[in-house]
């Protein structure tokens, strides 16, 4: 249950580092931390297009393609993150997007018990990073950082940084 925190720390991490006019404005207006970890944690995947695999329980047609009941389906948190039906621009990064809803901890009955616990987490993480490292940079050029290839889950292996 610890997936999201573990793998959006270095994620959302290695995006605030190449992005530091992000990090800046986070510094400058740190009540803005909560609604742009939101959206960071639309916008970056940190799985490896996997659908959550379900079953559907009776007939259902969806774009127009029929799904029978007793049929597994994927559904995939990625693609619903970045549907243009319910993000405008939805693969660009826009922390003053206004919070809708995402995917990230999944949805209805199987929304993730963790979020709120996974939420906080990583507000506390952030925060603490962006106010004990003012100077807090990447070391080496984004190209550099090495990701994990071995598994569903994207994240970097390490983030040498310097301050």
């Amino acid at each position: 249950g610890q997936d999201t925190t573990t793998y959006q720390l270095g994620n959302i991490a290695y995006t605030l580092l190449t992005r530091p006019d992000l990090m800046r404005s986070l510094r400058a207006e740190p009540q803005r931390l909560p609604r742009t970890l939101e959206e960071l944690l639309r916008h970056i995947p940190f799985r490896k297009g996997v659908g959550i695999p379900r079953i559907a329980l009776e007939d259902v047609e969806l774009s127009g393609v029929l799904i029978k009941a007793g049929d597994v389906v994927h559904v995939s948190y990625l693609t619903a993150n970045r549907d243009s039906a319910k993000f405008d621009r939805p693969d660009e990064l826009d922390p003053d997007r206004p919070t809708i809803p995402h995917m990230t901890f999944g949805w209805g009955a199987h929304h993730c018990l963790g979020a709120p616990l996974a939420t906080m987490e990583l507000e506390v993480a952030f925060s603490t990073l962006l106010t004990r490292f003012p100077a807090l940079r990447l070391d080496v050029p984004p190209a550099d950082v090495s990701w994990n290839t071995t598994s569903i889950w994207r994240y970097p292996l390490a983030l040498p940084v310097t301050w």
